[in-house]
């Protein structure tokens, strides 16, 4: 029997994408996918697979807090962290969970770099 996931289980706080990654074949590359793409339009660079990798296990993974990854990710975006922390909350998490919020209601804008 197939795992269950909650509905409405989305947490605005966490990324609550692992679950999701685990149920459905080929979500864990097509995030990855776009992840690289975030990382090049940010920082003008084509992000090597480890990288990309540490990205998604630090955030995906790990269903990483957006507090979490303000502070993760500092050393790798500097100024543009909240932006790419944005981005994940309120473009890539509802690309994949319908329970996510959307980029409508972004909530992190109003977060310090």
């Amino acid at each position: 029997m197939g795992k269950l996931i909650k509905k409405n289980s989305y947490d605005p706080q966490n990324l609550n994408l692992n679950q999701l990654v685990e149920l459905k074949q080929g979500m864990e590359q097509d995030i990855k996918a776009d992840i690289k793409d975030k990382v090049k339009e940010l920082l003008e660079i084509d992000a090597q697979p480890d990288v990309v990798d540490y990205i998604y296990t630090s955030s995906v993974k790990n269903n990483s807090s957006k507090e979490n990854l303000l502070v993760e990710f500092q050393s790798l975006f500097n100024e543009k962290t909240n932006d790419f922390v944005v981005w994940m909350f309120t473009n890539l998490a509802p690309k994949y969970d319908k329970n996510a919020i959307g980029p409508k209601d972004n909530i992190l804008q109003d977060q310090a770099t």
